[in-house]
């Protein structure tokens, strides 16, 4: 099942919102970002289709279980995509080695089926009670934890859209509790991104090898390239009239790596 954009005129009468692949502990947010799987028969599939259990296994998951989460690593509780990269490896004893230096959890977000039993028709609502206490049956491990939620009037989303921001987290999802499950794209899951953004000096810039351009920022410490695709734009900070740019990004990496960054315009004159 995938997310559609979030369109406000189709919010659900009956909604809950997600962190965005997250649970929640006490009065914090813990953000995951990782890769999306499904575990069935024992097996941890992700969305390419690939099998991708040998590479994960401190996570384990009763073959009578169907399950949909993301795999992520945690670091000071938050979700750190560069270890994940980490773990992209088939040699045996390298997965021992990273399954320890680096462990993988696995947030489960929905639960389809249980000791044969289909419960992909039933409401998410009903499905959400069965996920909760899967950890309590032993059918899973403790590398398996279930994603909390809270309930979404529509005049909320944008209250957990600012408490993201501050908790450095991607964004929500909002979840029709009264919808069944289908493994297509469709309103019944609907994401919205806490974007953030920055001012930031261009260090240098350059075409690469297809003729795109990108320009260099730091942050930390940490230099990365961010596309420039408007010509006019590229054409400026070539003549260099323009030195800075506002980059608008979603997660801080510990590294001070900036996720999904790009060029959001120019900073205000003051």
């Amino acid at each position: 099942m995938l997310c559609a954009e979030y369109d406000a005129r189709k919010h659900p009468a009956n909604a809950i919102a997600e962190v965005k692949a997250s649970r929640r502990q006490s009065t914090e947010t813990t953000q995951y970002d990782g890769m999306m799987v499904l575990a069935e028969d024992g097996r941890l599939i992700n969305r390419k289709g690939r099998d991708t259990t040998n590479q994960f296994p401190e996570i384990r998951v009763d073959p009578t279980v169907v399950l949909v989460g993301e795999i992520v690593i945690l670091q000071n509780g938050l979700s750190q995509f560069h270890m994940m990269q980490r773990r992209n490896t088939d040699n045996p004893k390298e997965v021992a080695l990273r399954s320890k230096l680096y462990p993988a959890t696995l947030i489960a977000f929905d639960v389809l089926e249980v000791k044969g039993q289909d419960f992909s028709k039933d409401p998410l609502s009903a499905r959400r009670k069965l996920l909760e206490n899967l950890e309590k049956t032993g059918l899973v491990n403790d590398h398996v934890f279930v994603a909390g939620y809270w309930g979404c009037p529509k005049d909320k989303v944008e209250d957990y859209l600012r408490l993201m921001r501050d908790q450095d987290a991607e964004g929500i999802i909002v979840k029709d509790l009264d919808a069944f499950y289908e493994a297509k794209r469709g309103q019944a899951w609907m994401k919205l991104k806490a974007w953030k953004e920055g001012e930031y000096d261009i260090l240098r810039h350059e075409t690469t090898e297809n003729d795109g351009f990108v320009v260099w920022i730091s942050n930390k410490g940490r230099e990365q390239k961010v596309v420039v695709n408007k010509v006019d734009l590229q054409n400026r900070i070539k003549s260099g009239s323009v030195q800075r740019l506002v980059i608008r990004y979603l997660t801080e990496e510990d590294t001070g790596a900036l996720r999904q960054a790009h060029v959001y315009g120019l900073p205000m004159r003051r």
